[in-house]
């Protein structure tokens, strides 16, 4: 067929087509109604690396802690990061039904941890974010060998450990904040996605009768 068939084709199917574009968009839209909302807050660490309580040379401390944060990022969803997050938030759940929830990424050439935290409560996630980042600076200041601090107020409070005593520390510079709006589901992507899968679905629909037609 010729270009000037299948426009010929659109104008008496106009009808078929514009009511299945309208029908993708109204299934899009119940869909997106349906869905439970899903947010998501972020908190960020930055990583920095001590010897003997003094701060090394900084391009190959730099160094030696982007190498570092890249290990970090899989300890993330262990035990030892979030069974303290669900005893200090009394979450209902256990570490492997919390670990889907979190995450880490390291952005390439920094020494910056992520943490990243989802759940159907705004609030809820915010919670988490902060919680597990807390106890993430925890958990890296313990896997580099500092040891338990004296009782004499010293302890850093964000490691929870002795500063003179932690060869790398990761401290919280940007605590996440409670979402304004979730991340899912995206009505009004939705909504496009449905106006053009319906549109297509009609003019398909549209090719093919006139295809089957043998009067």
């Amino acid at each position: 067929m010729t270009l000037h068939d299948y426009i010929g084709i659109l104008r008496r199917s106009w009808l078929l087509i514009v009511i299945a574009t309208v029908a993708g968009a109204v299934i899009a839209l119940i869909l997106s109604l349906l869905s439970t909302p899903i947010y998501q807050a972020q908190s960020q660490l930055f990583v920095s690396v001590k010897s003997a309580g003094q701060v090394t040379d900084a391009y190959s401390g730099g160094l030696f802690v982007q190498q570092r944060v890249k290990s970090y990022v899989d300890v993330i969803d262990s035990p030892a990061v979030l069974d303290p997050v669900i005893q200090e938030l009394g979450l209902d759940m256990t570490y492997t039904q919390l670990a889907p929830k979190v995450s880490a990424q390291t952005p390439p050439n920094t020494v910056l941890l992520n943490v990243t935290a989802t759940d159907t409560s705004p609030t809820r996630a915010a919670e988490i974010a902060n919680a597990t980042a807390t106890s993430f600076a925890a958990e890296i200041s313990r896997l580099e060998g500092a040891t338990p601090p004296a009782d004499d107020g010293s302890s850093d409070t964000t490691t929870g450990t002795s500063d003179s005593e932690v060869p790398v520390q990761a401290t919280v510079i940007k605590p996440a904040e409670v979402p304004g709006s979730p991340i899912s589901p995206r009505t009004r992507l939705n909504l496009l996605l449905g106006l053009l899968l319906g549109a297509l679905i009609g003019v398909g629909i549209a090719v093919l009768r006139h295809t089957l037609d043998t009067s």
